[in-house]
C-alpha cells in the first residue's frame, strides 16, 4: 500500500447540511417575522442563532480541504483524530460499526491515548464517526491491512 493516504471530507454531506440547518435557520426568520408578540419573537432567536451558526460550521467544513483522516508510515493521523497520531503497533483491530458510520479501533493500551474525545467504545475500543468521509466504509479495511503486514 502506498502510504500516505488521504481520506477527504465528503462535500456532499457539506452541503446536505448546510441546506437543511439553513432551511431551518429561514424558517425561524419567518416565525419571528410573522409573531404577533414579543415572546414569540424572543422563543425563536435562540433557534436562528443555533441552527444559523450550524449552517456557517457546515459551509466552512465545504471549503476546508484538510484531510480527515491520513493514513502515514507512522501510523493513523487527521483531524478525525485531532492531529494527533495513532502508531500502528498500538493498533490491535479495527471495526465498522452502525452500518459503516463509526470506525472502532481496539488499542493496546487504550489509556495512553490522547484521544479523550474519542467515544469510549465497548470492550476497550475506540470509535470515531466516519460518517462525513469519502470512502468511510472501507477504512477498518484499511487499517486491518495495515497493521496486517506490519
Amino acid at each position: 500500500m502506498q502510504l500516505p493516504i488521504y481520506i477527504k471530507n465528503a462535500k456532499p454531506n457539506m452541503i446536505m447540511g448546510a441546506v437543511a440547518t439553513g432551511v431551518f435557520a429561514l424558517f425561524f426568520v419567518a416565525l419571528v417575522a410573522t409573531a404577533p408578540s414579543g415572546l414569540g419573537r424572543l422563543g425563536a432567536l435562540p433557534l436562528i442563532a443555533v441552527f444559523g451558526g450550524l449552517c456557517v460550521v457546515f459551509i466552512g467544513r465545504y471549503f476546508d480541504d484538510r484531510p480527515g483522516l491520513v493514513f502515514e508510515d507512522r501510523g493513523l493521523s487527521g483531524l478525525l483524530l485531532k492531529n494527533s497520531l495513532i502508531p500502528w503497533q498500538d493498533i490491535v483491530e479495527a471495526r465498522m460499526l452502525c452500518t459503516s458510520k463509526h470506525l472502532c479501533l481496539l488499542l493496546r493500551d487504550p489509556g495512553q491515548s490522547r484521544l479523550g474525545s474519542a467515544l469510549k467504545g465497548f470492550d476497550g475500543y475506540r470509535c470515531f464517526n466516519v460518517a462525513h468521509l469519502e470512502s468511510a466504509a472501507s477504512l477498518a479495511n484499511l487499517v486491518q491491512l495495515h497493521i496486517a503486514r506490519g
